[in-house]
């Protein structure tokens, strides 16, 4: 008998079958092909044609009695895998074809393929069992034991799930999102992109959240993030949402205070907004001081303001915003 080889085509090759080869009721193996015989007239050592019982031997094809051995296979890339597998020892006939039943592990699909191919097209590192049987013209055999297979990483196939941005406090922000259904592999960390009309920035972040402190007030921002695999992102995008930091505080005082005399008590004052209001400027406030040493506030809208001056000293300028207020 020949050495055993991995399966190949299902040729139709061997050669004449003898009495003293049928004796043993089993198939011939010829080079790793397996192969039933055909019937045909048994002869004696005196080479007298047997008959019926006389023979003492079956003549027609049946059922495989084993299921095909030495499962394996091998991954071609990250959505095809080869199988191999040797026929089985006791295939009672000539093998038509094999049946692949695949199942993946978390039972969502299974598949039945009958087939002479041996490449399977399969979804991107996902895991499944596999089983082969082999059949005859009269049906199919025994199945093989379950083998267990993983295919290989990729790049993620969708993106992050669900980002949305909540409001902490001050300029605090807080993106949370889910991860993609189809990330081909382990999500080795996301890349959160932030910008304004301004500037951009990137963050890297193995949680599926991320809080942003720095942020400017009253300042529209956009954000979108990726999630990547050892085989990168995949040019792979969320969607992207836009969001407004809450106002705060002016940040810088109001500029180019001056002033013009209108007549002898009183004066026009003119001034130049903040040039970081962080929100809408609601009111201006002016303080002068008295002769006394009391000072006195006035709220102006717009910015100039025409005060009378008499008995008054102007001290400050200051300005109020919706939420706080900030002096010179």
């Amino acid at each position: 008998m020949g050495s055993q080889e991995p399966r190949g085509s299902l040729g139709q090759w061997g050669r004449d079958l003898t009495s003293q080869d049928l004796s043993h009721h089993r198939p011939v193996k010829v080079a790793g092909q397996v192969w039933g015989w055909q019937p045909g007239p048994a002869r004696s050592p005196d080479g007298q044609t047997l008959r019926g019982d006389k023979a003492g031997l079956r003549s027609s094809q049946e059922i495989p009695d084993s299921a095909p051995e030495n499962i394996t296979y091998r991954n071609i890339s990250s959505m095809e895998i080869e199988l191999s597998f040797f026929p089985p020892s006791i295939p009672n006939g000539i093998i038509q074809t094999y049946t692949i039943y695949l199942k993946r592990t978390n039972g969502t699909e299974q598949r039945v393929i009958n087939t002479t191919l041996l490449t399977l097209h399969l979804k991107k590192y996902t895991e499944y069992t596999v089983e082969v049987s082999a059949s005859t013209t009269v049906g199919e055999g025994l199945r093989s034991a379950p083998l267990r297979i993983l295919t290989d990483e990729d790049a993620p196939s969708s993106p992050p799930e669900s980002l949305s941005v909540k409001q902490l406090s001050g300029v605090t922000v807080k993106l949370s999102w889910k991860p993609p259904l189809e990330p081909n592999g382990i999500i080795l960390y996301y890349t959160v992109y932030v910008w304004n009309k301004t500037s951009k920035r990137s963050v890297n972040v193995t949680e599926t959240s991320l809080q942003f402190t720095d942020l400017e007030n009253n300042y529209e921002y956009s954000a979108y993030l990726t999630a990547s695999t050892r085989f990168g992102d995949g040019n792979i995008k969320s969607d992207t949402i836009t969001f407004i930091t809450s106002e705060g505080a002016p940040s810088d005082p109001p500029k180019a205070v001056v002033y013009r005399n209108l007549t002898s008590t009183s004066i026009m004052l003119f001034w130049s907004p903040p040039q970081k209001p962080n929100g809408n400027i609601l009111y201006y406030s002016v303080y002068f001081k008295n002769n006394s040493g009391i000072f006195i506030q006035v709220y102006m809208k717009n910015h100039t303001a025409a005060v009378q001056s008499e008995g008054l000293q102007c001290s400050d300028l200051g300005f109020r915003t919706r939420t706080a207020e900030g002096k010179i």
